[in-house]
């Protein structure tokens, strides 16, 4: 109830008699100010008790904090009064002065600062650097010119949803002779190595061969030196190479000199006539994204002849005014002609007139877009997570300076004025979180790059660049504005006396004060909830890989890579890995040795159609992986035999032809009936021999561990070997000892031979170990994220409810005092705390619920649903929940309730 205005005025007077206690240089000039203050506070006084606790407060002020303690407070009153005033200054110098103000702020709460700032800064810091990735690698444009009228051309098979296979050279210079959409085209090969001798130990690096006008249609010039002539395309003039930028600085020390220099490889001595850019990445999607060496392509070479032979990753520039549609429909009436002129040759697929066009940009993306946009979420969400934190920690602060707020307010400010200056400290404090984030994004860039777990296109070409920079300051600024609007929104609406009324002490948060802080422990809760379960889903995903039998034993197993140093001479390369091979077995503690043309978990050179005895030749059957390997190669890689007998001496060239095959292709073609004895037909060619199972194997993960089991043959080397069996892997099993001196031993057993032959051993382990790299990877990340969220979650609820309990520290000692339990108390704040937990379980099930199913093309035998992840995540969050609860709540325990009613 309002009071009158004598009776409000002669308490003044009383008043301003108290205030003689402090000099008169004071009392001159902040009297008037002091006793506006009090008149206010006064009048909002509702009766004779709060008149009484005021004038003791005010008695307690003026007397006891002395004039040093007193006069500090002046001054705080002083630079209000000039903050305050400020208005009447220039936009600048007012924001300037904000600033100012901010920044003694942030520094008299350290711990605020602290914080509010590396909340701020993991939160920005990871979005950043997942949208750096997503902004190189969905939408940047390639590194090429006009890049939008790029596309990829290849052989589409309809069983295969999405292919784009290689096609052979005399189906590429057809494409290019009769297609009429294109302004270009050109074609590459990659994924073949070479080996560098001389000038240093022997290097193996990736080759590419590229036809005429490549470079050209990409818009990719050399960096040093020039391209290839077109008289160099020729026939028999594979004489000149441009080498990479990387290899130019290893290997050649950056010398200008190299130009015109021979370097001698395993194919023949090259001259080197350019260097390309240091910024190049190759195009990825035609499997050239590594290479070292670029020699120049002649497609009408005679070896290239067959249609057959398909090799070669075809690139191609629209016309201008062409659509992909327009392009595609002619280059399907092309294939349908193809056929019908070549019956003969275009027969390994029944549907191989099919011939996709797809632009470069796509196909280098492929279907990464939808796991890069679910990690981005992730961030985002994490991003709120830090944001609600900073809310939480700006509400309590906001709380702990509603006097100061106050004071301003009686002084003469204006919502609006307060608003601003909460307004810019917020967005200060963004500002130095936003900092923060973009370091974390530098080092969580090259962080990624580093780790690489292949299958993120682009990934060597992500940068922070200036557009990631202004991304990252905007998602500071938005942040501060979000998180700092409601405490300035509920300091500009404030009563001022209401709040210079309040004493510390009889103070206690009503419901209304305490809604949206419980709304943002309801909102912190649902989301960590969201990324927990995403990152069980992922982790679970990630235990079931892990437990499937790879069908081979990895352990103790070393593999290397044998080029033959005469690719032409089959007999001169078959002695060449006779030799090595026996000198590997000669290697103390060496257990086995075999060899074979490609290894478990990997890339399969033969895939082709199996006929059993009987079958229509006319037929499409599944394909199946076809295996050149040694004697000795199954049980050195432990793959089991479990029924019939390995490869021997006696089945070698011109013996009868013998094959093994898999269970999987056992019983797809006879059931229950045993193998041992059946013939089968490798391939269409009638003229090709029949071939007898002599044995069948157990399953093999060939293609990965998350594909299903393949149809699998194997065939003895020496029965398969072509000339173009140049290269071979040989793996030695050995007894688990010494593991570097055998590396050693087998290096050395190579260069006896060869001593210019390049040799890189790896372990079977190794190569199981980077073939989950990219699942690996997915349940890293997220975890990492769903792990921050988690402490995130649990500060901003544990830091919210020991604030709640500190200011409601009067009302327990009432309570205590009445008789009251610690029970109760207890149970009351642990109470009020997890309905507020539960409800954030509630909400983030929900959404859960509706968000996991993005996660389906990710997770491996688990289901986007899975109860047991989502319950098991909910009583986790429950327990963490109820343990930032209970913390507080024992502090509210030890209340000593006299003592708090004496300070109070």
């Amino acid at each position: 109830m309002k009071r009158s205005t004598a009776t409000v005025e002669r308490a003044v007077t009383r008043y301003r008699t108290m205030l003689r206690a402090y000099p008169l240089s004071v009392r001159l000039r902040f009297g008037d100010d002091m006793a506006g203050v009090f008149r206010l506070s006064y009048q909002d006084c509702a009766g004779r008790a709060e008149r009484v606790a005021l004038w003791i407060r005010t008695i307690r002020d003026v007397v006891s904090n002395g004039v040093l303690a007193h006069a500090k407070t002046l001054r705080q009153k002083l630079r209000l009064t000039a903050n305050i005033n400020d208005d009447r200054s220039g936009p600048m110098q007012s924001l300037l002065h904000d600033s100012r103000i901010a920044i003694r702020s942030f520094l008299r709460q350290p711990m605020f600062t602290l914080l509010a700032i590396v909340t701020l800064a993991l939160g920005v810091g990871a979005t950043t650097t997942i949208y750096s990735v997503v902004d190189t690698v969905l939408l940047r444009p390639l590194p090429y010119k006009d890049p939008s009228s790029l596309v990829v051309l290849g052989t589409s098979f309809s069983n295969v949803p999405g292919s784009l296979s290689s096609t052979s050279a005399p189906n590429f210079i057809d494409w290019k002779n009769q297609a009429t959409s294109f302004a270009s085209m050109a074609a590459v090969t990659g994924r073949r190595s070479i080996n560098l001798i001389g000038g240093g130990e022997p290097e193996q690096v990736t080759v590419a061969r590229v036809t005429e006008g490549f470079f050209e249609l990409l818009g990719i010039s050399p960096s040093l030196g020039r391209s290839f002539a077109p008289e160099e395309y020729p026939y028999g003039s594979e004489s000149v190479a441009l080498i990479s930028d990387g290899l130019w600085r290893r290997r050649y020390g950056a010398d200008a000199g190299i130009l015109g220099q021979s370097i001698n490889t395993s194919s023949g001595p090259v001259t080197v006539i350019g260097v390309m850019p240091a910024d190049l990445h190759p195009p990825e999607a035609l499997w050239v994204g590594t290479t070292g060496i670029w020699l120049p392509l002649d497609p009408a070479k005679p070896e290239y002849a067959s249609r057959d032979g398909r090799f070669m990753r075809v690139v191609a520039r629209l016309e201008p005014g062409v659509t992909l549609e327009t392009a595609q429909a002619e280059m399907t009436t092309i294939g349908t002609a193809l056929v019908a002129a070549y019956p003969e040759d275009l027969t390994f697929r029944s549907d191989s007139s099919l011939i996709a066009v797809a632009g470069l940009h796509a196909t280098t993306v492929g279907d990464i877009g939808g796991t890069l946009g679910v990690l981005l979420g992730a961030v985002g969400l994490l991003l709120l997570i830090a944001c609600v934190n900073v809310a939480n920690l700006s509400l309590a602060r906001g709380t702990d300076r509603a006097r100061e707020m106050a004071l301003r307010a009686a002084l003469g400010a204006g919502g609006t004025r307060i608003a601003k200056q909460l307004l810019t400290e917020s967005v200060i404090l963004a500002v130095l979180g936003g900092a923060g984030g973009v370091a974390i994004a530098y080092i969580g860039v090259a962080a990624l790059q580093t780790f690489d777990p292949g299958g993120i296109p682009r990934l060597a070409e992500v940068t922070v660049d200036i557009r990631i920079l202004g991304f990252a300051i905007l998602v500071s600024v938005v942040s501060g504005v979000c998180f700092g609007m409601v405490p300035a929104i509920q300091a500009a609406r404030r009563h001022p006396g209401e709040a210079l009324k309040e004493g510390a002490a009889s103070v206690t948060s009503g419901r209304r004060k305490n809604l949206f802080r419980d709304a943002l422990i309801v909102c912190e809760t649902a989301l960590a909830l969201i990324l927990l379960v995403g990152a069980g889903l992922l982790f679970n995903s990630f235990i079931r890989l892990n437990l499937v039998d790879p069908g081979f034993d990895q352990e103790n197993v070393l593999a290397m890579r044998l080029a033959s140093p005469d690719r032409d001479d089959v007999e001169q390369s078959i002695m060449f890995f006779d030799d090595v091979i026996a000198r590997v077995s000669a290697i103390p503690g060496i257990v086995s040795v075999g060899s074979a043309l490609n290894l478990p978990i990997g890339n399969v050179s033969m895939r082709m159609s199996i006929f059993p005895e009987g079958a229509d030749f006319n037929s499409d059957p599944e394909g199946a992986n076809i295996h050149a390997v040694n004697p000795n190669y199954l049980p050195t890689v432990g793959i089991d035999i479990i029924e019939g007998q390995d490869f021997g001496r006696q089945h070698g060239a011109g013996q009868p032809e013998v094959v093994i095959v898999n269970q999987a292709l056992a019983s797809k073609h006879w059931g229950r009936e045993s193998a041992l004895g059946k013939r089968i037909h490798i391939g269409r060619d009638p003229s090709d021999p029949w071939m007898t199972v002599i044995g069948v194997t157990a399953n093999v993960r060939q293609a990965g561990l998350a594909n299903k089991q393949p149809l699998e043959a194997y065939r003895p080397w020496r029965q398969a070997v072509q000339p173009w069996f140049s290269t071979i892997r040989v793996v030695a099993k050995y007894d688990g000892n010494n593991k570097a001196g055998t590396i050693a031993a087998m290096r050395e057993a190579v260069w006896a031979v060869d001593p210019d032959h390049p040799v890189r051993v790896t372990s079977l382990e190794e190569r199981l170990y980077r073939s989950i790299a990219l699942p690996r990877f997915y349940t890293t990340l997220l975890g990492s994220f769903a792990v921050i969220a988690l402490v995130l979650a649990a500060a901003g609820i544990y830091g919210s409810l020991l604030y709640s309990v500190t200011r409601r520290m009067h009302e327990v000692g009432i309570r205590m005092a009445l008789g009251a339990e610690a029970g109760s108390i207890l149970r009351m704040v642990v109470g009020n705390g997890m309905k507020l937990v539960i409800a954030g379980l509630a909400i983030g099930l929900a959404g859960a619920w509706g968000l996991s199913r993005l996660l389906d093309n990710l997770l491996f035998e688990v289901t986007a649903t899975d109860g047991t992840t989502f319950v098991s995540v909910a009583v986790f969050l429950a327990a963490v929940g109820l343990m930032a609860s209970y913390l507080p709540a024992r502090k509210a325990t030890k209340v000593d309730p006299i003592s708090t009613l004496k300070t109070n």
